[in-house]
């Protein structure tokens, strides 16, 4: 349904001649500040601060978002994911906080467009067509859903694997769709799948190391009896 949507509105800015749609937007405005000749510090020849300027916007967006999802919003919509008619009864605003998932994705995805509209100098609707719309899903689910990690995983061997390996840019969409479909019968929870269940582990080594194992109680109608068993 999503990708359909993103498909219409493309679409529609075809269509509509207000919205440019394959006319597009061209001499978008770069970020300021300049080199210590007096050039440009954000040209369109020069891709090093295109790349500090990317980086520096994904880990603060990583860390708002990290804080986001241990919150109470972050909770609300594990418990969406999981089983939405279970968080409506447990009284989860279930409409709210969809609609605030999709109005911070598309802020991030908004704010991606900017970046890279602001580095080509062009932007129009040809370059975001449904393949493009497959590829991030194909990163996503390759990665593993719902794992920031996961999906910085998934995005670089989507982009880099093409690129890296000029023979094989041509089946690229065949190759992931390949990849898709293994993953989703051997591995659904994608490449980081387990990475939760591998820090709980983690957590429990280490309580058990470096504050020895937990005290066993052991039930009341036990051999021990309840007195011996909370020893």
């Amino acid at each position: 349904m999503t990708l359909g949507f993103g498909e219409i509105v493309r679409i529609l800015a075809t269509i509509i001649p207000a919205l440019r749609g394959n006319v597009g937007f061209s001499q978008l405005s770069q970020p300021p500040g300049q080199n210590a000749d007096g050039t440009p510090l954000f040209s369109n020849s020069n891709g090093t601060p295109w790349y500090w300027l990317a980086l520096t916007i994904i880990i603060i967006v990583l860390l708002l978002v990290g804080n986001l999802e241990r919150s109470r919003v972050g909770r609300a919509w594990v418990a969406i994911r999981e089983d939405e008619d279970a968080a409506e009864i447990m009284g989860v605003p279930v409409f709210k906080y969809k609609v605030w998932a999709f109005a911070i994705g598309a802020a991030i995805g908004g704010l991606s467009g900017a970046l890279s509209a602001g580095q080509t100098g062009f932007i129009n609707n040809q370059g975001f067509g449904v393949q493009s719309s497959i590829l991030f899903l194909a990163a996503v689910v390759l990665g593993g859903a719902g794992n920031k990690v996961g999906a910085i995983v998934g995005g670089a061997i989507v982009a880099y694997i093409p690129d890296r390996f000029i023979a094989i840019a041509d089946y690229k969409y065949l190759i992931f769709g390949l990849a898709l479909i293994i993953m989703m019968i051997f591995r659904a929870g994608g490449i980081l799948g387990a990475r939760q269940k591998l820090l709980a582990y983690g957590r429990i080594a280490y309580r058990r190391v470096g504050k020895g194992d937990p005290p066993v109680i052991v039930p009341p109608d036990s051999a021990s009896g309840p007195t011996e068993g909370a020893k």
